[in-house]
């Protein structure tokens, strides 16, 4: 660059669909616009420089900025694109692919430089490694849980003892902590009920797959305290998850929520007493599956809107962008099947697709069954407008419905009257099911846990499902 005179910000081109910050310049190159996401298009990356001048103007926008707590989580770049009409012009810098590489944790770091899996350089991990008497190396699946500049915590796996540590900083030191300890539950508690004393609550773990639950019973009433599982990080927007988790609150679908952190993901419901979680037999029984059916129609006639729409191929398109943040790879021949499964879009758009509240997690154990006999869906981490046949083939997927037991339940939801691409909007979404949640597995592994066979036996099922679909 030299010695530059005007501002500007270093680009790279995006052949496709982004996630990025989209530039949109004149014909001299200079910035006009910025939008989070787009396609083929050049974004902002890597270095930055500002003129006496721009930052003259910028600075009393960033300090008038600084005075709200909203925007002292936000990036600079947020600011600038919101006042980008009253500041000086910057110009995009644009550079070839791979001239600059971006580094957004240490993952990402060890894929480009192996030499930064046995020494990260990292003072604060060599003591990690002296206090858990393990190697650099078997540390893995970092992730930030707080960026409080005062107490900054983090995670990760290590492998040598298969365990989940939280270390955080406080006063320039640094400190260790179970995030499932009694000790941690209670911090979450006392948080919930604070001006309650939450030290003799008795509290239990009571399963769960992505997360951590726990049956808490405090003076006298009972509860369930959901913890954030290990890797979460960037596979739900917690935020999305709170409103829909309300929404269907709202629709009486679900137990009553007490709290919700969106920034962490902790969550307190009331615990339905003498309940019982379905499972793959039960749920296929004559009197679970009416009642599943109009649990069903409540969700996706209702006039409350979700949050967000929960589109399976962008979500893919997501999960490409994780395993590649976690370092992995997905199962052999995923190059020739993944295009296979992403041209499913066009034949579904073919078929027509209705967007309607779904809750997009049909696993049996998300539907509890009160002593009444009601029954509630719990879980909305993946919920989200889309189309209602997803719910279903997700649920005919998890517990492996028998084909008289899913004509049963159409006849019924559609009043005897099922659509006649119904079952291909069914297949190709079971696809696409089995196909994410491969994804899911294989990015959860890379961040240190093991789940078996699961995401080989889902993707070898994916295209099994797939080769019919084409055949037909």
């Amino acid at each position: 660059v030299g010695n530059p005179q005007e501002s500007y910000y270093s680009a790279l081109f995006a052949e496709g669909p982004t996630r990025e910050y989209c530039l949109r310049t004149d014909a001299n190159g200079n910035i006009r616009s910025v939008t989070m996401g787009g396609a083929d298009s050049w974004y902002m990356v890597g270095h930055v420089f500002l003129s006496q001048d721009f930052a003259d103007a910028f600075k009393p926008i960033l300090q008038q900025a600084y005075q709200y707590e909203g925007a002292r989580q936000q990036y600079w770049e947020d600011i600038y694109i919101s006042h980008i009409d009253e500041l000086p012009l910057m110009r995009m810098l644009p550079y070839a692919p791979h001239d600059i590489e971006e580094f957004d944790s240490l993952e990402e770091l060890r894929a480009f430089d192996s030499s930064y899996l046995k020494d990260t350089r990292s003072t604060i991990l060599k003591k990690i490694c002296e206090e858990l008497d393990a190697t650099e190396e078997e540390l893995v699946g970092f992730q930030v849980v707080d960026k409080d500049l005062e107490k900054g915590s983090f995670r990760f796996f290590c492998m040598k003892d298969e365990q989940v540590y939280l270390y955080y900083i406080e006063n320039g030191s640094l400190h260790k902590e179970n995030p499932f300890s009694r000790e941690c539950l209670l911090r979450h508690l006392q948080e919930i009920f604070p001006k309650e004393d939450v030290s003799a609550a008795e509290i239990e773990q009571i399963g769960g797959m992505s997360n951590k639950n726990f049956k808490v019973n405090l003076h006298d009433k009972v509860y369930v305290l959901r913890v954030p599982g290990y890797g979460s990080q960037g596979m739900v927007d917690r935020s999305v998850e709170e409103f829909n988790a309300r929404a269907a609150c709202e629709m009486k679908v679900t137990p009553v929520m007490r709290y919700f952190n969106s920034k962490t993901g902790v969550k307190l419901v009331d615990y339905i007493i003498g309940s019982e979680a379905l499972n793959a037999t039960t749920i296929q029984q004559r009197e679970h599956m009416e009642q599943i059916v109009r649990l069903y129609h409540t969700i996706h006639n209702s006039a409350l809107r979700l949050k967000n729409t929960f589109n399976i191929f962008r979500e893919i398109e997501k999960y490409d962008a994780l395993l590649a943040h976690a370092g992995a790879s997905m199962y052999a021949g995923w190059e020739q099947v993944r295009p296979r499964v992403m041209a499913l879009e066009g034949y579904l758009e073919s078929l027509g697709v209705e967007l309607k509240a779904c809750h997009n997690d049909a696993v049996p154990e998300n539907f509890i069954k009160a002593q009444d006999g009601t029954i509630y869906l719990i879980d909305w981490e993946y919920s989200g407008m889309n189309e209602p046949m997803a719910d279903f083939a997700a649920l005919f997927l998890e517990s492996d419905f028998e084909k008289e037991n899913e004509d049963f339940m159409l006849q019924l939801y559609f009043q005897g009257d099922v659509p006649v691409h119904a079952r291909e909007k069914i297949k190709c979404y079971q696809v696409l099911w089995d196909y994410l949640w491969a994804q899911w597995t294989v990015i959860k592994e890379a961040e240190g846990d093991d789940f078996g066979t699961y995401g080989m036996d889902r993707y070898q099922r994916a295209i099994r499902l797939l080769n019919t679909i084409e055949m037909e």
